[in-house]
């Protein structure tokens, strides 16, 4: 004998959930498969709504309900159905271990009660939640078993957002055009299988990427095939489904952005301002969008402003972008937006608006964000190392991740209390016309380094870019009392080629700091060599010289080189290759040579 189950009193729908009880019994005939079934639909729905409202908590405890009720009346598709939804809930408000858990339940069931028509979807959203971890390579294997079963079964949507997803997760590794590759195969199924409901989200992403890789061409031909798309959905309902409506105004709104950023690159100010203008208007709140991604827009439009000479405006804006900010971080750090950033940009607009107390004011603030992200990214480390005591064989990767924190927290902070000052030092001069040219090249370092550091791999030709900006911004900090050349091997494919990012940088400040500093005619050499599954980078610098011992510190001291040391000794064993860090003062081997010479091995990938 079977029980009813028990239900939550503290969700909204319990009253419907006790007349359900009452309407049927066991067995269910035909009709009452059909008519139960559309009822635990609707309070899906309900549930979902209750989520877009922001009420997880109750969202979920209806759902549960719904799995205990569903698995008491032995419908086990809509009870793997519900679980899944569950998982889902999970991953918006960011428990992704719970969404995993719920999605390997879901695949559980499936295979217990015969399910496979849903199989499929159960892969492809548990592989969504992998993916939002971040780990990607297991995301990738559960996507693609999703695909397999969705084509086997005719689930031809579901398909091609799995193809969208896994796409969206080499963009978010900056590998472009493996991304546009797999947005190539989803529009393929897309047309070949008739699901037109989803050209308009991948057209979106086709723009987006194409934008990433600066052909803007391409993102002009995307954009208006969005668009059109788009316009078709909005004449016709029966091209949106009932939950197609966020993601509908969502890829709208992307577009828009997308669209400011291209006329902004275009110096088409006024349509820029068009665009975030919309996109703004439409991205609040009462639509469920994340507060980060209007600070996004403000900051678009606030740069505009600024390019087109209008600084009131931008003024105005860059305020709005920090407001928001600090509403919607309650005044704690975020990790992906540096408010620090915005500060700068603000700084720069008062400069232009001759309001010089203003601008070293949000030098003084920018020196604090710095000074709160730094506290925020050691207490992260800290918790991941008292974490991976607990999880055993995650330690290596862990202490990985955490290395790459740190080295982030020691350059950002470090390096904008010294830059700031030395533009605080130049308004002070009343050099107002380097401050600007310096303030123009810091904020632009900042975004690369802030954005870089958050890939475990990015691709040589960025990380040359960012080394150069690094490097002309000491210049002018030095007066250019030394020189530098950078040179790669013709043999290496700089786009294709990716390495782990924040390994080089240590060196080429120390070169700097101490070895050249004082001399009249310093002088750094970066070189790129390809050797046996390692890229090897040299910096050779022609100042005092400096030891091995003094370089790496005791073990007890966390320093960018030791921690350097580890991270390549541990990406050397996940990877079989030999990766490892040689220093060598010239002096020791060459009579009368001075300087340093650093020789990186530094594991490499190809991606073609």
């Amino acid at each position: 004998m079977s029980f009813l189950p028990k239900f939550n009193n503290r969700h909204p729908l319990q009253v419907e959930f006790k007349a359900i009880t009452q309407r049927f019994s066991k067995p269910f005939t035909e009709e009452e498969v059909t008519a139960f079934e559309e009822w635990a639909i609707e309070m899906s729905y309900k549930a979902i709504r209750l989520s877009d409202d922001n009420n997880y908590s109750d969202a979920i405890t209806v759902l549960g309900d719904l799995v205990n009720l569903t698995a008491y009346y032995e419908q086990y598709r809509r009870q793997i159905m519900t679980m899944i939804l569950i998982s889902i809930q999970y991953q918006r408000f960011g428990e992704i271990e719970e969404a995993k858990k719920y999605g390997e339940k879901s695949i559980s069931l499936c295979y217990e009660y015969d399910c496979g028509e849903v199989l499929g979807y159960a892969y492809i959203k548990l592989g969504s939640s992998y993916g939002l971890n971040m780990e990607f390579s297991k995301a990738f294997d559960l996507l693609k078993m999703g695909i397999e079963y969705c084509l086997k079964y005719g689930s031809y949507p579901q398909a091609v957002n799995a193809h969208v997803s896994i796409a969206s997760m080499y963009g978010i590794c900056k590998k472009y055009d493996i991304a546009i590759e797999y947005l190539e195969l989803a529009l393929n199924y897309a047309k070949k299988h008739q699901v037109e409901r989803l050209y308009f989200l991948i057209y979106n992403c086709f723009a987006d990427y194409y934008l990433e890789l600066g052909q803007f061409d391409k993102v002009e031909e995307y954009a208006k095939k969005t668009e059109y798309y788009l316009r078709k959905s909005e004449e016709n309902p029966s091209l949106k489904s009932k939950r197609d409506n966020y993601n509908f105004l969502e890829t709208k709104t992307h577009l828009w952005r997308i669209l400011a950023i291209t006329h902004l690159k275009n110096k088409n100010y006024a349509q820029s301002i068009e665009y975030t203008e919309k996109a703004i208007a439409v991205a609040n709140p009462a639509n469920n969008f994340p507060w980060d991604f209007t600070y996004k827009c403000y900051m678009i439009a606030g740069r505009t402003y600024y390019q087109w000479q209008q600084y009131q405006k931008a003024k105005e804006t860059f305020e709005k972008a920090i407001a928001l900010y600090l509403e919607g971080t309650e005044g704690a750090v975020h990790e992906n937006e540096n408010l620090g950033t915005a500060y700068i940009e603000l700084s720069k607009t008062y400069m232009r608006l001759g309001d010089i107390e203003q601008a070293i004011a949000c030098n003084d603030k920018a020196i604090k964000e710095s000074e709160k992200l730094e506290a925020a990214l050691k207490g992260r480390i800290i918790k991941r190392v008292e974490d991976s005591f607990d999880l055993g064989q995650q330690l290596k990767s862990n202490k990985v991740d955490s290395q790459q924190a740190f080295l982030r927290s020691q350059m950002n902070p470090h390096f904008i209390f010294n830059t700031i000052s030395t533009i605080q030092s130049l308004i002070l001069k009343k050099d107002n016309k380097k401050a600007a040219q310096y303030l123009a090249k810091f904020s632009h370092l900042m975004r690369t380094t802030l954005e870089n550091s958050r890939y475990k791999l990015i691709s040589l030709e960025e990380e040359i870019k960012s080394l150069k900006d690094y490097l002309h911004l000491q210049q002018m900090r030095f007066e250019s009392s030394f020189q530098f050349t950078i040179s790669v091997a013709l043999s290496i494919d700089t786009h294709h080629s990716q390495i782990p990012p924040m390994l080089i940088q240590p060196f080429v400040e120390n070169a700097i700091l101490h070895g050249i500093k004082n001399k009249a005619d310093g002088r750094i050499k970066l070189s790129f060599e390809q050797g046996k599954k390692v890229l090897k980078c040299t910096i050779d610098d022609n100042g005092k010289g400096i030891t091995s011992k003094k370089m790496i510190p005791s073990k007890n001291t966390l320093h960018s080189t030791q921690i350097v040391q580890e991270r390549l000794k541990n990406l050397g064993l996940e990877h079989n290759v030999v990766a490892k860090l040689d220093i060598t003062n010239k002096a020791q081997y060459n009579d009368g040579e001075e300087g340093t010479c650093v020789l990186i091995h530094i594991p490499f990938f190809q991606e073609f």
